[in-house]
């Protein structure tokens, strides 16, 4: 079942009393879809998990503009995602280590890579590529989620469809905030922020590490 932006307004509006839109504008509700997608992407970046083929730079390290948090290198491929050699991951440790004793590349493509530590999307490859050499590679990634513009007959994609209550719970959360003079209104809020994680499959726990991953 596909939703659209306007059918996510008007829940919110129902929820939360506004049909009349005396509190809150259509514009701000869009904003908080927006903002929720991005907060579940910091907790939850495995829900947008996704193939790229991307264009690997010149020399050992590499940082694909397509791919904002990287999980692994699947496979040297060529421009269209065909396989054409494999690559498997070593820690940095045994990358130098076999680098140093390695007298010269036995391939004109990266076999080796390696991701570095507190970084989400940045890794070296060995042997280099080489000055003019076109090589591409295979990863999974998980990628941002454009923003929504406001445009009301635009259709979620599948997370939002997915995660449709944790959207609303999230946008509720952010709009009952709003009224902090109001105890009841306080009192919602929290309630929804707590919804908001579990409707995720995210206990405290859990949600820390997620956002200490995320970091």
């Amino acid at each position: 079942m596909s939703i659209k932006v306007k059918d996510f307004i008007t829940r919110i509006r129902l929820d939360i009393g506004d049909i009349d839109k005396d509190r809150f504008e259509d514009a701000h509700i869009v904003d908080l879809l927006n903002e929720a997608y991005c907060e579940i992407f910091e907790v939850r970046p495995d829900l947008f998990q996704k193939n790229v083929v991307a264009e690997l730079s010149e020399g050992e390290v590499q940082q694909p503009c397509c791919c904002d948090k990287l999980y692994k290198v699947d496979a040297i491929t060529d421009v269209n995602g065909i396989k054409i050699a494999d690559i498997r991951k070593v820690d940095g440790g045994a990358s130098t280590a076999m680098g140093r004793t390695r007298c010269k590349p036995s391939t004109d493509y990266p076999s080796e890579y390696s991701i570095e530590t507190n970084s989400n999307n940045r890794f070296t490859v060995s042997p280099a590529v080489l000055p003019a050499k076109k090589v591409y590679a295979r990863m999974l990634c998980a990628v941002k989620p454009k923003s929504i513009a406001f445009d009301v007959e635009q259709t979620l994609d599948q997370v939002g469809c997915d995660f449709y209550s944790a959207m609303i719970d999230y946008t509720l959360f952010r709009l009952y905030g709003t009224e902090q003079e109001s105890v009841t209104s306080s009192s919602k809020s929290t309630q929804h922020y707590n919804w908001f994680y579990q409707r995720l499959g995210l206990h405290d726990k859990v949600k820390k590490t997620y956002q200490k991953e995320a970091k």
